[in-house]
């Protein structure tokens, strides 16, 4: 589901009738709905008999909808204790962005030889709501938004399969995301780097847009990595901003030559 801005949200209905076969699907899109909201946060206990009542269904398709969540990394099923929510690790997080970068800056790359001007037209949209959603200090919104860009700059690569590919990841570096106070604390900044990843596609320079997207995503890396508790304080500091903060400080200038507003 898409509201009019063209941002995805979640829509969650109890089933019923024909939706009844689907149970499963069902729980699981409701589970993931509190995966991205925060309402789970990672080391939550489930009950999984409270969550079959609260849904009106029986035990086995929340069951069904806990284990492939568990196949998917982000439950984990305790036997004869419980279901939890998973804790993300450094390295399963680096390897969720370490995909995201190769194939989210090659999408940038190709987008910038072949986005139409519809995906133009939906980027510069997604980039303006991101400033409407830093204005308003709001990072519920910003993070849809920030969902909604990665999914049309995949679709203005022009390859067809690329978005199904990165669905999973995108679910888990959300996740991970909302796990922390990240869009808080750093919306502005994403907000900036989304402009500047539009401007190189629309200026037609595509190892710009790629270098300015693996720039984007390597900070989210480290400023996730700097949350985690099992970072010293000192390495935590260290690591906040350096090396994305450089490797954009060097592509600005290029898209400033160009449009010396930007």
């Amino acid at each position: 589901m898409s509201n009019a801005q063209g941002v995805p949200t979640l829509e969650f209905t109890k089933p019923n009738g024909k939706r009844a076969k689907h149970a499963a699907q069902i729980v699981y899109d409701y589970i993931v709905e509190q995966l991205l909201s925060g309402r789970y946060k990672p080391g939550d206990w489930m009950d999984v008999s409270e969550l079959a009542a609260t849904l009106g269904l029986s035990r086995t398709p929340v069951m069904e909808a806990v284990k492939r969540l568990e196949q998917e990394g982000f439950i984990e099923i305790i036997p004869r204790v419980g279901c939890r929510i998973a804790k993300p690790s450094v390295r399963e997080m680096q390897e969720v962005f370490m995909v995201r970068l190769v194939l989210e800056g090659y999408a940038a790359a190709e987008a910038a030889l072949r986005a139409r001007p519809d995906h133009l037209q939906v980027l510069d949209e997604l980039v303006r709501a991101g400033h409407e959603a830093v204005e308003n200090q709001d990072a519920g919104r910003f993070a849809a938004v920030n969902l909604a860009f990665h999914q049309a700059l995949a679709a203005a690569s022009g390859i067809d399969r690329l978005a199904t590919i990165l669905r999973q990841f995108w679910l888990a570096s959300r996740y991970y995301l909302v796990s922390v106070p990240y869009f808080e604390e750093h919306m502005e900044r994403s907000a900036r780097e989304h402009g500047l990843i539009v401007e190189a596609i629309a200026l037609g320079w595509p190892e710009v847009a790629r270098e300015a997207t693996l720039a984007h995503l390597r900070r989210c890396i480290i400023v996730f990595r700097s949350y985690l508790p099992d970072q010293e304080p000192e390495e935590r500091a260290a690591k906040s901003f350096s090396e994305p903060q450089d490797g954009l400080a060097q592509l600005a200038p290029w898209v400033r030559m160009v449009k010396p507003g930007f």
